[in-house]
């Protein structure tokens, strides 16, 4: 089968597809970049943002958007905290390495989450990296040039 994972969804699917050798079809890791390896990310503060009282208690600009978004979704903000803090988690440049099917990583042109993702793309032998012009990490996920590139990778 084919897997693709968006953001945090794309940790799941990377760490999948580490493991399953070559019983994967293509692998779509999207919305995430190098960050997975180095934890660089204020995760602490967008899950504390997330768990603030009111709106008005969350402090950084991230936590802000993040909040928002996960209200707009209706989203469980306790349970989206407790993901966010997973996240936090690091993983191996190994794990990309032992990738064997063949990946495409996309992230949004102004995603400010999806750090550098083309470094991830360089660690994994068969893969390519696509950018989705004019979008960032909370309206790449649903933007038609995102699904075109995507549809285009599993057709080809």
């Amino acid at each position: 089968p084919h897997i693709m994972g968006y953001s945090m969804g794309a940790r799941i699917t990377a760490t999948l597809a580490s493991k399953m050798g070559d019983k994967l079809g293509k692998v779509i890791l999207a919305g995430n970049g190098y960050n997975m390896i180095s934890g660089e990310f204020p995760w602490q503060d967008i899950s504390n943002d997330l768990l603030a009282e009111s709106d008005e208690h969350v402090s950084s600009e991230i936590g802000k958007v993040f909040r928002l978004f996960a209200k707009s979704t209706n989203s469980d903000l306790k349970a989206l905290a407790a993901c966010v803090e997973g996240r936090a988690m690091t993983m191996p440049e190994a794990a990309f390495r032992a990738i064997e099917s063949e990946v495409l990583v996309i992230a949004g042109e102004k995603d400010d989450v999806a750090l550098t993702p083309e470094k991830v793309a360089q660690l994994i032998a068969n893969s390519r990296y696509e950018v989705i012009p004019r979008r960032n990490h909370m309206n790449a996920v649903g933007d038609k040039v995102y699904k075109q590139k995507v549809l285009e990778f599993l057709q080809s």
